[in-house]
């Protein structure tokens, strides 16, 4: 009886891209039956472009060729932690360090192409949204990851995101429709929308979360955006606390008392009052309702509303971190 061998995986192989033709020839022939190859060799082409000087706009449009298959990859990673313990074991934890990096590397390229762009001075409008949204975006998906397994993020990507967002503002495209991204389940967001959303998840204390609860917090704050401001006056606040960021550290948006805070053009005050009136409703109205369900908000229960409202407007929350602030 003879025996049969599987067909050999076909290889890939990484390339410097440097035109957009390149580029849409080189991931047309990428192997997808082999998303370890695909993987790898998109993270060490993405390191190359990075290395590699070229225009702004060449950056940035090379780097929109390969988004859709960065997606990809990222999707198949993400299969490794359907069920996941903690902590990650070994080939685990290596499978996260491999997102992580291949998300970086794709942000870094976006984030180098919007500082170039400025700093030459020659400025497309259209092209600087989407460098700044995708950067901040793909940056906070980092960021989500590591609540998501409960590790510390990397040092100084939250100080990337804030000065992301400022050279936004200080070039007011902060409100501009950031172009969907293949798969991604955000439309209509704009630059501040991710800006936004992400501090909306870090202020709901995630590290203290139960497993698998950041994609509801996450969906639930996706949902609120809108309806949230954020102020860049002190002087506008009424009480002791605030919620505030300030755009020159590397921390995230936290609850802190007004009295700390300088008015100061780095300084942003985010308006959650709608955001803490919605959680306190659907409380009320859940009371009496099977596992604290309501169709209202999909997202949450009440239990997790409750501790989300907390975590909002206790001043004791911002102790309460899983890990502590290294000294820098």
């Amino acid at each position: 009886m003879s025996q049969l061998s599987s067909p050999e995986k076909k290889k890939a192989e990484a390339a410097l891209l440097t035109t957009v033709s390149q580029a849409k020839d080189w991931v047309q022939n990428l192997p997808l039956t082999n998303m370890g190859e695909v993987t790898r060799v998109l993270y060490q082409s993405l390191v190359a472009v990075n290395q590699h000087p070229m225009t702004p706009a060449m950056r940035i449009d090379i780097t929109e060729v390969v988004l859709p298959y960065v997606n990809i990859a990222l999707e198949n990673l993400d299969r490794h932690f359907s069920t996941r313990s903690f902590p990650l074991p070994e080939r685990s934890q290596k499978v996260f360090d491999l997102k992580q990096a291949l998300q970086l590397e794709l942000a870094g390229s976006y984030q180098l192409a919007a500082l170039d762009m400025l700093t030459r001075g020659t400025v497309s409008q259209k092209r600087l949204t989407i460098a700044i949204g995708r950067a901040i975006n793909y940056m906070g998906r980092t960021l989500v990851n590591t609540y998501g397994v409960y590790v510390k993020g990397k040092r100084n990507v939250w100080h990337d995101v804030h000065h992301l967002y400022l050279l936004a503002c200080e070039n007011k495209i902060e409100g501009n429709l950031v172009p969907k991204a293949g798969n991604s389940q955000y439309d209509h967001f704009t630059i501040e929308s991710f800006y936004k959303l992400f501090n909306l998840v870090a202020l709901g204390s995630p590290n203290s979360l139960r497993q698998g609860e950041i994609d509801r917090l996450e969906g639930f704050f996706a949902t609120m955006v809108n309806s949230i401001s954020i102020l860049d006056d002190v002087d506008s606040i009424t009480g002791d606390y605030a919620h505030i960021a300030l755009l020159n550290s590397d921390e995230p948006a936290t609850l802190m008392p007004v009295s700390e805070i300088l008015n100061s053009p780095t300084s942003r005050i985010f308006d959650v009052g709608k955001v803490e009136e919605v959680l306190r409703d659907f409380i009320e109205i859940t009371q009496d309702a099977n596992f604290g369900l309501h169709p209202d908000q999909p997202m949450l229960n009440r239990g997790l509303a409750k501790r989300l409202l907390k975590a909002l407007t206790s001043a004791s929350s911002r102790k309460n971190k899983r890990f502590e602030r290294e000294d820098v």
